[in-house]
């Protein structure tokens, strides 16, 4: 069942600690791969090369287990997740009656019957206390008669009232005392790199950073519709922001079949000039009748010529999801309820058009059609941070590189922020020169820094706090998605800053679609956006969150989903206020 390869994703993957039916505590130590798996392999290792690039800063690679061309799709192994293979662990058990603890090895010297405590006879279960570390690695409990010789012969009792900070070692054979869980440095790179974390942590087998899988979703688009938007590398790039930026009608696909033809229009244009040149000259003149010129020469002439190409992926995926997707705009779903009667389609559309000004949206569009598949590359332990934890790979199968796949298709809503809106606020905070409108606007953030797919290591001021911005409102309305029926785990967010695009689609892997995005948009958007508008700048840590920075657990911060760890968010991009970095801020919701 796909439910089923979903939760292998999130919980059963290579390293990770779960309950065994049979075994208790057990590690995983394979899955199995289906190759049968309908993924856009190139889309994938692009978004595999970027994440894993987040790992590389002062001259070292906190990652481990990846090939050196991460491009090459033959250094990978890519497929469904299907059967689990696991191993009981770990081998040190604990007496529920009398608190007596021992390795595997002392129960077999003892002849203790398995499940049986060989003092008390009580029952003999797995232990729940592991050691991990930032590195990735994980360990068994380090005992006191392993570092101490005095208790060597000892029979040990671990008492444990739930936190192991307050974990206690006592000696059966003495009564005595022993002290706590003693903290063990990991010899590894990691910790040479990084003294200050170079300390092993005791922590409950259950405890879900002990692994910590990063799986990520990306937008499963067909192959050949990737490669024909990628063929002409010189004018592409020009040619997708000329459809971002309004200059071109009509799909992207259809302007590149125009320009290049195909090998059986070419073979009929040259059967043609055989029987009647004249009609064939005629159709060559038509077809070289190019709607993208007078678009090409106006990107030229916005970007003074500076249009380098290929284009990045997030501008390939924005021209994808438009020559593609089934779209629906507001004005179509009133139009569609307005023949069932029983519904103020007048009163939606002006509300929803009040809202959008007032949040600075341009398009907002339902895709019914939303390709998304998720990908799980590795995972890290204690945390998800690249700036506190390595980055490692699952092991290898067949000699390559693992990727766990589950693709589906799903329901989405897409949000473009105006960029109108968007220059004006950075004009308000000094960012920017002056403001412009439409395809100038576009043009002048594109000159500012808004292009490439890199945002997340961008320095610069402008880039970055367009992506705190886009991110800030994805999160805010994830907490408030409750109007779909949805919880805020079973959303996903994906973000095409270089488009000032965020998308919030259903994280649902079965073949059925509930259809609650859908509901949320055709009858209760408008207010939706209303009470995202008006809660968005509570929070109940005010005024401490608000003076360190406007971004916690008690507002925008996500238990799941969030595909940038919770950085780069902040209220006060919406709200305004005081920045520890930024300084003053202008809300981009503010009047």
């Amino acid at each position: 069942m796909e439910r089923g390869r979903t939760q292998i994703l999130y919980n059963f993957l290579p390293g990770a600690l779960a309950e065994h039916e049979d075994f208790g505590m057990s590690r995983v130590i394979s899955v199995e791969l289906d190759p049968q798996v309908d993924v856009n392999q190139r889309a994938l290792l692009n978004l595999v090369d970027d994440y894993v690039r987040r790992w590389e800063f002062d001259g070292r690679a906190f990652h481990q287990g990846y090939p050196t061309n991460r491009l090459n799709p033959a250094a990978f192994a890519i497929g469904r997740p299907s059967r689990v293979l696991m191993e009981p662990f770990p081998s040190s058990f604990s007496c529920a009656r009398c608190g007596y603890t021992a390795k595997l090895i002392s129960l077999k010297r003892r002849r203790a019957r398995p499940g049986v405590c060989p003092r008390c006879q009580g029952p003999l279960g797995r232990m729940t206390v592991v050691q991990v570390h930032n590195c990735g690695a994980l360990q068994e409990l380090s005992f006191p008669d392993e570092y101490d010789s005095r208790y060597r012969g000892h029979d040990l009792r671990l008492f444990n009232p739930g936190r192991t900070r307050d974990a206690r070692w006592y000696s059966l054979t003495s009564s005595k005392e022993l002290g706590g869980l003693r903290m063990w440095p990991c010899d590894c790179g990691y910790s040479k790199a990084k003294p200050d974390e170079k300390f092993q942590r005791q922590v409950e087998a259950k405890e879900p950073t002990n692994h910590l899988a990063h799986v990520l979703p990306f937008l499963n688009f067909d192959k050949e519709q990737e490669s024909l938007l990628i063929s002409l590398e010189k004018s592409s790039e020009g040619l997708l922001l000329a459809k971002l930026w309004g200059l071109l009608p009509g799909k992207v696909r259809e302007v590149l079949a125009k320009k290049q033809p195909s090998p059986e229009v070419q073979q009929l244009l040259e059967e043609l000039r055989q029987v009647a040149p004249e009609r064939a000259r005629a159709m060559e003149a038509l077809m070289k009748d190019d709607p993208s010129s007078q678009a090409l020469s106006e990107v030229s002439r916005l970007t003074a010529g500076a249009i380098i190409g290929p284009p990045s992926r997030h501008l390939v995926e924005h021209a994808i999801l438009e020559d593609t997707s089934e779209l629906t705009t507001p004005t179509m779903a009133a139009a569609r309820w307005s023949t069932l009667g029983g519904f103020d389609t007048g009163s939606y559309l002006q509300e929803f058009e009040q809202v959008r000004g007032l949040l600075g949206f341009g398009n907002v569009r339902l895709i019914s059609n939303f390709r998304i598949a998720l990908a799980a590359i590795g995972y890290t332990r204690v945390s998800r941070d690249p700036q506190r934890s390595m980055l490692r790979a699952f092991p290898a199968v067949d000699g390559k590189t693992p990727i766990y796949c589950v693709p589906t298709e799903t329901e989405a809503i897409w949000f473009q922020l105006d960029p109108t809106s968007v220059l004006r606020w950075l004009v308000r905070n000094g960012l920017a020169p002056k403001e412009s409108q439409g395809a100038e606007a576009w043009a002048e953030l594109w000159r500012l820094g808004l292009r490439g797919g890199a945002f997340h290591a961008s320095q610069d001021e402008a880039p970055t706090l367009v992506y705190t911005l886009l991110h800030t409102i994805s999160h805010l309305m994830m907490q408030h998605i409750v109007w779909s029926g949805f919880a805020p785990e079973s959303i996903g967010e994906y973000l095409l800053p270089e488009t000032l695009g965020l998308i919030l689609y259903a994280n649902r892997y079965a073949a059925s679609k509930i259809g609650g995005l859908t509901t949320l948009f055709e009858q209760q958007l408008p207010y939706w956006l209303q009470e995202v508008h008006q809660d968005g700048r509570n929070c109940i840590y005010d005024p401490l969150c608000a003076e360190e920075g406007g971004s916690c657990v008690g507002c925008t911060h996500l238990e799941h989903n969030c595909i940038d760890f919770n950085h780069r968010l902040s209220r006060l991009v919406l709200y305004g206020g005081s920045h520890p970095v930024y300084g003053q801020l202008r809300g981009f919701w503010e009047p």
